[in-house]
């Protein structure tokens, strides 16, 4: 309830991008032989903690950072927070979170901020209107 509103924003964005990387990884194939991948791509256990937390951070966002003691939308962002992390803690993030971390190193970018406003246009490139059903 006290983290100052860019912290809030910064991280609602980061478990936000989890939540949609999560649910957008591509399966990969497992290799029981190794101990690589060690994520699996969008799964059916982790599809619904993706969407869990896409609905409830998106529901929510806006007021934990305009109103800081609203304590519903706080709780929200700490629950979606939670099955963001639950979902990509095994399906992996992908290109978001793979060029912030050089990307974030070089400009000293906040990583929720770097994370967030690259997803737009990840999602445009792996995703575009001519392959989206």
């Amino acid at each position: 309830m006290t983290v100052p509103a860019r912290v809030a924003a910064h991280a609602g964005a980061d478990a936000l991008v989890h939540a949609i990387e999560s649910l957008t990884a591509g399966p990969r194939e497992l290799d029981f032989a190794s101990t690589l991948p060690v994520s699996t791509g969008s799964n059916v256990l982790s599809a619904p903690y993706s969407l869990e937390a896409i609905r409830l951070i998106t529901r929510s966002l806006r007021g934990a950072v305009l109103d800081p003691e609203d304590r519903d939308a706080r709780i929200d962002m700490a629950y979606g927070s939670l099955a963001a992390g639950i979902a990509f803690g095994s399906t992996g993030c992908h290109l978001s979170h793979a060029l912030q971390y050089p990307i974030g190193a070089a400009t000293h970018t906040p990583h929720g901020l770097g994370t967030g406003m690259m997803l737009p246009f990840v999602l445009a490139r792996a995703f575009p209107p001519s392959r989206v059903r």
